[in-house]
């Protein structure tokens, strides 16, 4: 009688865990794509990134969190089609510091390597003043980061 029931709760994980993982895959499919970004790895990226870069310059980040949409534009300033490479998501971070002081993060991301690197024009604040004002923030192979 132990050998079915344990048959049985098998089953059971084994379906909840396909469920989870079909479940994933949705999210990601349907993940905004543009040049390359993806919104959620902006998103993690820039949270990831962005919180060791506000912490090397001092600043105690208790939580970060943020979001990302990818910008849409089909033609460059000049009316030429944009090629395929030149994505942009608008990021926005939202956190507090261990004294419970607002952080933000935000601005135009045009490059991310997931985990490591974040390019575009972002500007960090801490209680409203900024702390600084970037093109790339995190490694991105320069040899500089922010």
């Amino acid at each position: 009688m132990g050998a079915p029931t344990r048959v049985r709760r098998w089953r059971h994980t084994a379906i909840a865990l396909g469920a989870v993982g079909a479940a994933l895959g949705t999210l990601a499919a349907c993940d905004d794509v543009e040049g390359g970004l993806r919104a959620s790895t902006v998103a993690v990226t820039t949270d990831k990134v962005g919180t060791r870069a506000l912490e090397r310059g001092g600043i105690d980040v208790q939580w970060l969190t943020c979001t990302a949409q990818i910008k849409r534009e089909d033609n460059d300033a000049s009316g030429k089609p944009r090629s395929r490479n030149t994505g942009r998501a608008q990021v926005s971070c939202r956190g507090k510091t261990e004294k419970s002081q607002d952080l933000e993060i935000g601005g135009t991301v045009t490059y991310v390597r997931e985990d490591r690197c974040v390019r575009g024009a972002l500007t960090g604040k801490l209680a409203g003043r900024v702390v600084f004002e970037a093109d790339l923030i995190g490694e991105c192979g320069s040899g500089r980061s922010a």
